[in-house]
């Protein structure tokens, strides 16, 4: 669609330009105010060669997304306007002027023009593209080798950044990719460089409607890292695990008292893994540090929040923890996330489900096959009771391919919904006869169901929640055939 170039609404010419000159006055302002100066280097991230002497209380910078976009390669459109307009004339031919180094490589008294940033920064750029590698290293390179390359200049890059660091300096990056590779990349390389992490958290700032989202799952959100020199020591692996997941049930216990909930809650707790994990220098009997990041420090994030959920309401008795991945994913998701009255139900943005499943180790493609969540447009809507009728149990039940007279259990979610609809249907009676019924189909995922219902009866699901009110009345139901703890402890 064409628009008149002067409109003044978001992302026109005339709005942008404002946002620009309101961003530079802001600057100059600033810069009048200290009495300091900005020096602005071109150079390579993985050398920095122009940085001698200095050293930085602060460093921030923004990762190139790893094969999320070809930034030489769609650079080059504006590359080319910009140099023939920061650029001179001399003989009919392009001459340095302004920001020369950017446009000219010197040799000797002359200089040559950069025809395109391709030729002279794409195999230089830190991010993984095996057609490019291909192009510039010979055709028998594959993936593997075009992700060795990409790890490699990215630990180079944070090395350069350590060498420039004062030794209490603080190194903050920001990163919104959402392949669990590309995170256990970036921490890998970090940590090898002689960072930790020291804390993390969610900040928008993608738009949902970028082109660049469009056919594919992007975080809105990018989750802001900040890593300090100093890693020391060395530890077993089972123990940097044990580590972790003490620090991680701490942390989320600490932001669950002081009322922290969503993505930031989440967030908090897999920062505070991570700094446990990143402390030590060597972790004796691992080699694939990205692999331990994936197997043991995710997961150790949201098995640190169930617990911290489950002391809490077990009043800070260590309870029985909830394992199920997809009783996991439904748990964190109704602990994290607030009810939408409109909605009659929560709804996630894949920023938030790709977050969460970070922990749970499922995706969105995955949650969505186990009837979990169901996609809406660009939603996805977690499929829990909405009301605590019959009729509207019914339709639920449909929409997550469940028969409760021949009931097949995926997940202690499923054993949960069809608690509930006994619950919602029958009699104590009834109840207990359909109950035993579903402890003969499988009785670790009932018992796991009934811990789920044990939360969600509980402060931590608001009351205008009908699962709350229908946990409640399942657990009653169990109490009348003998005590919850005796279900649980005979499991």
């Amino acid at each position: 669609m064409e628009v008149v170039p002067i409109s003044n609404f978001l992302g026109s010419f005339t709005k942008s330009l404002k946002s620009v000159q309101t961003g530079i006055d802001t600057l100059i302002d600033i810069l009048n105010n200290v009495g300091t100066s900005i020096k602005i280097d071109l150079d390579d991230a993985t050398f920095l060669t122009k940085l001698r002497e200095e050293v930085f209380d602060l460093i921030v910078t923004d990762p190139p997304y790893r094969d999320d976009v070809p930034y030489v390669e769609l650079s080059d459109f504006y590359y080319v306007w910009l140099k023939r307009a920061l650029s001179d004339t001399y003989n009919g031919k392009l001459a340095p002027r302004f920001l020369s180094e950017a446009f000219f490589k010197p040799i000797g008294a002359t200089f040559r023009e950069i025809r395109t940033q391709w030729e002279e920064l794409a195999p230089r750029e830190v991010g993984l593209n095996v057609g490019r590698l291909k192009h510039f290293k010979g055709e028998v390179a594959n993936e593997e080798d075009a992700r060795r390359y990409f790890i490699d200049l990215l630990y180079r890059a944070f090395m350069s950044m350590r060498r420039v660091l004062k030794d209490d300096g603080s190194l903050v990056t920001y990163y919104a990719h959402t392949d669990p590779e590309a995170w256990e990349e970036l921490i890998s390389a970090g940590w090898r460089a002689g960072f930790r992490v020291s804390a993390a958290f969610p900040v928008s700032t993608e738009s949902a409607e970028r082109v660049t989202a469009r056919g594919k799952a992007a975080l809105d959100t990018s989750i802001v890292v900040v890593w300090r020199p100093g890693v020391k020591g060395e530890a077993l692996w089972d123990e940097v695990y044990r580590d972790a997941l003490v620090a991680a049930e701490e942390r989320a216990l600490e932001m669950l008292r002081a009322g922290r909930t969503g993505v930031d809650l989440f967030v908090g707790t897999l920062a505070a893994t991570l700094s446990a994990v990143t402390s030590r220098e060597k972790i004796v009997g691992i080699d694939d540090i990205g692999g331990f990041v994936r197997e043991r420090a995710y997961p150790a994030a949201a098995r640190g929040l169930a617990r911290a959920v489950s002391r809490l309401v077990g009043g800070n008795e260590a309870g029985e923890e909830v394992r199920d991945p997809g009783a996991l994913f439904y748990m964190l998701a109704k602990v994290l996330l607030p009810w939408n009255r409109r909605a009659r139900g929560r709804v996630m943005d894949r920023s938030t489900v790709h977050i969460i499943g970070f922990g749970t180790g499922l995706d969105d493609k995955e949650l969505t096959s186990m009837k979990i969540v169901e996609k809406v447009g660009s939603e996805f809507r977690l499929l829990e009771p909405r009301g605590e009728e019959r009729g509207e149990f019914v339709e639920l039940l449909r929409a997550r391919e469940l028969d409760p007279s021949r009931p097949v259990l995926r997940s202690a979610v499923d054993a949960l919904h069809l608690l509930e609809y006994y619950a919602a249907t029958f009699d104590v009676k009834g109840f207990r006869e359909q109950y035993e019924k579903l402890r003969s189909v499988n009785a670790v995922l009932v018992d796991e169901a009934l811990r789920l219902a044990k939360v969600f009866s509980g402060r931590l699901v608001p009351s205008v929640d009908p699962e709350r009110r229908l946990c409640e009345r399942v657990l009653s139901y169990v109490s009348g055939a003998g005590t919850l703890e005796g279900w649980l402890g005979g499991a």
